[in-house]
């Protein structure tokens, strides 16, 4: 029971201790579809719902023989790879049983290729900004520590410089070498996106979403970027997938509390790292709301350990920022849309919350069509973009769901306020939605497959699925080695 954590007979409606009715939803492992909790395979692919901690498997009995009534042997439950039009030739039923196998695969292959190729020559040069944190990492390698007050590296947070200095110890500080540690991080934010997806969402979301994510043009941007947004991104990641595990721990305490304990503390870590860290913190809140009005007792214990350790993995932050208050609020007003001179021209709160409601706008026909026209510095791709579209109407129908929930928190939160943002260095601030949006993606496209599933022949299903990924690599792929980047 999701109330009072009672043990009930699998087939009970209601706790036989508080009274909770026990209809929700739970996720085939195998196809990812909800199916009320008592069912025992899934009324989409007919795969096995129990696990084996809940229903021990049976020696497999051999199928009755009616005889002399002249009816047929009793059919088993289909399986998986089975349509209601009959089973699926053999040898394509074998090789559809290996395609998780394949797609983990070329997930992996996604994820690595496209990041460590041309990395001394794509994008040729170093911007402004990677300059500057080349130059900050040269000048911590050869002095050791040099403060982290804003004066460090003037208007960006200085923890990345600090790791980009002890990398430059072993790897060099050449271009390469110190590209080399962003697309790194890029790797592992993928399998981290994976994990974080399969726990949400199911397997076969997870894999989708996981190729989406590694073949987009922006996470494939900032991964060959000397800046701190894949290590921002790793950090976020990392928060979700142990705030996710302490929740669904019900049945032990002490291990609530430790993962919200080292949720807590990575999570105080991103003031260090990337001035976005406020939207991150924003969204985590929302997503803690969420869950304690959702009555989910294991939460308040979650969300006071989670809270309690962050305030103190960010102590050192927050005391630095109060010894010099006016650069600390300097540097947070320099990102807020209310600095701009387009804001600051109109006159009277009517105006003002209109232009704010425009800028956000603005930001979600970004995130979802590109970047206003300009193709050479779209975040998602049209296919992309359509199938994220689909995954979040989705989520807003299950809404009450926790992965669902989790989307739209993160995806909802992180548009609005780097909306409120200003311009400049907006595609690094979209480090909280854009990832919520790749993973509705991913679900857009395993409920479009679902949906598939017994109108059109199997192979019809993963020819479709194959297909519209394989154009979102062509477009993401010849956009950025093609004509080059431009997303700054």
């Amino acid at each position: 029971c999701p109330r009072c954590d009672r043990r009930n007979r699998l087939a009970a409606t209601y706790c036989g201790s508080c009274g909770l009715e026990l209809t929700h939803d739970r996720s085939c492992p195998l196809c990812g579809s909800p199916n009320p909790r008592r069912h025992r395979f899934c009324e989409m692919c007919g795969g096995e719902m129990l696990p084996h901690s809940d229903a021990p498997r049976q020696p497999a009995r051999p199928a009755p023989v009616r005889v002399g009534v002249g009816l047929p042997p009793e059919v088993p439950p289909a399986t998986a790879l089975e349509t209601p039009g009959g089973a699926l030739p053999r040898g394509l039923s074998a090789s559809l049983r290996g395609a998780p196998v394949y797609a983990a695969g070329f997930v992996a292959a996604a994820a690595v290729l496209p990041r460590f190729y041309r990395l001394d020559s794509l994008p040729a040069g170093l911007s402004g900004l990677e300059d500057a944190f080349a130059a900050t990492a040269s000048r911590i390698a050869q002095e050791g520590w040099i403060g982290f007050g804003p004066g460090v590296l003037t208007g960006e947070l200085a923890g990345f410089a600090y790791l980009l200095g002890a990398w430059s110890l072993l790897a060099g500080d050449s271009t390469l070498a110190l590209r080399l540690l962003p697309a790194g991080l890029g790797v592992v934010t993928a399998g981290l996106f994976y994990l974080l997806a399969r726990r949400l969402l199911g397997v076969r979301p997870a894999l989708l979403g996981s190729a989406i994510l590694a073949l987009s043009f922006w996470h494939l941007h900032f991964s060959r970027l000397i800046l701190p947004t894949m290590l921002m991104l790793a950090a976020g990641l990392a928060v979700a997938n142990l705030l996710t595990a302490a929740l669904d721990a019900r049945h032990s305490y002490g291990r609530r509390r430790t993962l919200g304990v080292a949720t807590g503390l990575v999570l105080g870590t991103t003031p260090y790292i990337d001035n976005s860290f406020p939207i991150l913190f924003a969204a985590v809140a929302i997503f803690c709301l969420v869950e304690l009005v959702g009555e989910n007792q294991p939460a308040r214990e979650v969300v006071v350990a989670l809270w309690i350790a962050a305030a103190a993995a960010a102590l050192p932050y927050l005391l630095i920022a109060s010894s010099e208050p006016g650069a600390a609020l300097e540097r947070i007003t320099a990102y807020s849309i209310t600095a701009t001179p387009g804001y600051q021209a109109l006159q009277g709160i009517t105006e003002q919350t209109r232009h704010m409601a425009a800028s956000v706008g603005t930001t979600v026909v970004r995130v979802f069509f590109g970047a206003l026209g300009d193709e050479q510095a779209r975040l998602l791709d049209v296919l992309s973009g359509m199938l994220a579209l689909v995954g979040l109407s989705v989520s807003a129908a299950r809404w009450r769901e926790r992965g669902h929930a989790f989307l739209l928190a993160f995806f909802g939160v992180g548009v609005a306020l780097a909306g409120l943002t200003t311009e400049a260095g907006i595609y690094g601030r979209l480090v909280v939605a854009l990832p919520a949006a790749l993973a509705a993606a991913g679900f857009g496209l395993h409920w479009i497959m679902t949906w598939m599933k017994g109108r059109f022949p199997d192979p019809a299903v993963y020819g479709v699925a194959a297909l519209l990924i394989a154009l979102i690599a062509y477009m993401n792929l010849s956009a950025y080695f093609g004509a080059g980047p431009a997303v700054q």
